[in-house]
């Protein structure tokens, strides 16, 4: 099967998600598992753009990007002590972390999970997780890292897994306002981490080099 977005012919079963390889079509539509119009490279993000020329790192749009990424963690940096109660409590982190994901904004982003509520979710990574927290909390993970990238992304997974969860078993939280907006601009903010890190092609950045290159560029 050819996958439209890359082009690619693949005839390997794990390179497609099941309904695809089912269907023995690259395209499916209207699945209870959301849509699927792409192999699995694609949805992952190694495959959503090309190898980054390094002038590109610092050009008008990487600029905005990071902007925009700055921005949006200047808004949640108040969501501290949440994220430290979420990484001190394992049973929570381990109840909510599969219902979490951060909400498709452009069409360009990995559909892979379909919400009670219409929109799409995906999953950026942990890599990508673990800048948010390196440039939205900086304090939380010092350089002698107590969590490792897997727990930092499953803390912010949680936090919108229980927005999702309550969505999903049509209960009403007290302050759902509230919640549906932390969530949402949470959502917003690794959602912007990920179009950053996709742009410039650096999610495989260390935290020094990354956190250097993001201040050469954002300031």
């Amino acid at each position: 099967m050819q996958c439209p977005q890359c082009k690619q012919i693949l005839w390997n079963r794990k390179d497609w998600f099941k309904p695809q390889w089912l269907a023995s079509q690259p395209v499916v539509y209207g699945h209870q598992g959301g849509d699927f119009d792409r192999c699995k490279n694609c949805y992952n993000g190694a495959a959503v753009m090309p190898a980054t020329p390094e002038s590109r790192c610092f050009d008008a749009n990487a600029r905005v990007l990071c902007a925009e990424m700055l921005r949006l963690a200047h808004k949640v940096r108040v969501l501290d002590r949440f994220m430290l109660h979420i990484l001190s409590e394992s049973s929570i982190r381990t109840t909510f972390k599969d219902m979490g994901g951060v909400t498709c904004l452009l069409e360009s982003d990995p559909k892979q999970q379909l919400c009670r509520d219409g929109r799409y979710l995906f999953d950026p990574r942990n890599r990508n997780y673990q800048k948010a927290f390196w440039v939205g909390w900086p304090w939380i993970c010092s350089d002698s890292d107590q969590y490792n990238m897997v727990t930092l992304g499953d803390a912010i997974e949680a936090i919108l897994g229980i927005w999702e969860a309550a969505l999903m078993h049509q209960h009403r939280l007290q302050q759902e306002a509230v919640v549906k907006s932390v969530c949402t601009e949470l959502s917003s903010f690794c959602h912007a981490v990920y179009q950053f890190t996709q742009y410039t092609d650096t999610e495989f950045m260390p935290r020094p080099a990354w956190l250097a290159y993001v201040t050469s560029v954002g300031f």
